[in-house]
Order: C-alpha cells, then structure tokens, then sequence
C-alpha cells in the first residue's frame, strides 16, 4: 500500500481496533519478548503505527525506543508518546537505514506487508548489536497466508502463540547465527 492509503487507514479509523482488549495478549507477550531476551536497551519498532506496542515496551523500560511507520497520520497519533528516550519518525521500513545498531528490532504484524519480508528481515539483522535480537509477530489472517518467514540465518530463542476469541498470534524471538 501507498504512504497515501496508510494515511487514510489511520485517519479513517481502520486501525483503532489495535488498542481493544482482544490485543492486549500478544502486546504482552511480544513485550515480555523483547524484555526477556534484550534488556533495556535500545529498540527499534518497524511499522510502529500508533505506538502502541511502545506502551508495553515502556513498562518494561529501555534506554532508547525508535518507531517508525510510513504513515504520516499513524506517526502524528504516536507522538504523544514521545519523551526522552522515546522517538518516532515517519520511514519507508523498506528503505529505512538506521544511524545505530539495536538490541531489539521488532516487526509487529507488519512483515505480510512487504513485498520480500525475508529480505526485510536479513537487511535490518545487520542493524543488530552482536547479543541483538529480532521480535515478530503475525496474526493468523488472511494477509498473513502464504507469507513464509525464513530462520534459517536466524536461531529461534523463543516462540509462542496466543489465542483469543480474534484470533492466533506468532510471536517469535529470533537472533542472528554466529
């Protein structure tokens, strides 16, 4: 999808529903993830739309949280989060070159959306500090189907689903081969 169709996604109320209560599980658990197998350091949120993974993230703490999202719309609605440690920043994830390495990089249901996710995901591994981890998650959908993620350069340090009465979450904490 274009910058343009995100943007009236978000405006439109499309996506409002990320902050029901049918999400709060695999939030959590993507979270208890990133905590779990990174620490506090520093986070980098691919597709980050409103934020709202920040705000489980936060209760965790880290010394520094970039989201970034193509959309202009879902960016301005994450802003309200933003404090010292916290940044957002309106970025093509397929295009984005990040100015530092990361502990944690975290695709929350957003890799059915690029048009090569295993790409994607080898491209931004390169971002990763030496003990990084990547986090991802993705629901078990429609958009989801046919999407193939490939650990083969990746050891899986963790994976759990999460069921509720929407639907089944993958969230799986990857890092690199050494």
């Amino acid at each position: 999808m274009s910058p343009n169709d995100w943007n009236r996604e978000y405006a439109d109320g499309t996506w409002d529903f990320l902050t029901d209560a049918k999400e709060v599980a695999h939030y959590a658990v993507l979270a208890a993830l990133v905590n779990h197998f990174s620490g506090a350091g520093r986070l980098l949120d691919v597709a980050c739309g409103p934020g709202v993974l920040q705000g489980y993230l936060k209760r965790w703490g880290y010394q520094q949280y970039l989201g970034i999202d193509k959309s202009e719309v879902a960016v301005d609605r994450a802003m309200s989060r933003q404090d010292a440690q916290t940044r957002f920043a309106v970025a093509d994830a397929e295009q984005f070159t990040p100015s530092h390495r990361f502990t944690a990089i975290i695709f929350s249901e957003c890799l059915y959306y690029f048009a090569e996710p295993n790409r994607v995901l080898r491209r931004y591994a390169d971002w990763l500090t030496d003990d990084g981890m990547i986090a991802i998650s993705v629901y078990a959908s429609h958009e989801s189907e046919g999407v193939s993620i490939d650990t083969g350069p990746f050891t899986v340090l963790e994976e759990a689903t999460v069921l509720n009465a929407r639907g089944a979450w993958r969230c799986t904490a990857l890092s690199r081969k050494h």
